[in-house]
């Protein structure tokens, strides 16, 4: 008995989707079942996860503070570049470096937008790193309580 086209199509697509979903629901099982049961055991792979997250946190906010410190120092150059041009004359900027000052002029005020978006990051990471160090000193001082007894 041959089926209609149609339901061979859902079939052809249904019964892999049904497949892969035991499958997934099997192995989901298997993993459940093969974690530690020991709270001992479990303390001490949380506490190594969280000392993997403060790490990579600590070296990404590290990152984060050295590109904030180079586009700092970028914003800095173009003040000075600014004050320089503004400074040639005491009746203002010459004609002839009106220009230049203008395109200086506008490249400091971009720079000075984006400065404070990458402050506000940087403190926002700053504080999500904290928050990660925090958690692992928690359960370190956890696993130090549970070694004393």
């Amino acid at each position: 008995m041959a089926l209609p086209a149609s339901l061979r199509r859902i079939v052809r697509v249904l019964l892999p989707a049904f497949i892969i979903v035991v499958i997934g629901s099997i192995v989901l099982e298997v993993r459940r079942s093969r974690q530690p049961q020991d709270p001992g055991v479990r303390l001490r792979n949380d506490l190594l996860r969280a000392r993997a997250a403060a790490d990579s946190c600590a070296g990404a906010l590290a990152a984060e503070e050295a590109s904030f410190r180079a586009y700092d120092a970028r914003v800095d150059s173009l003040r000075v570049a600014v004050r320089g041009f503004e400074a040639l004359h005491p009746d203002g900027v010459p004609a002839d470096s009106y220009p230049s000052y203008l395109a200086a002029f506008d490249s400091y005020n971009v720079a000075v937008a984006g400065w404070q978006a990458r402050a506000d990051s940087l403190r926002a990471s700053w504080a999500a790193c904290a928050e990660a160090i925090e958690r692992h000193n928690a359960l370190a001082d956890s696993v130090g309580a549970i070694m004393k007894q």
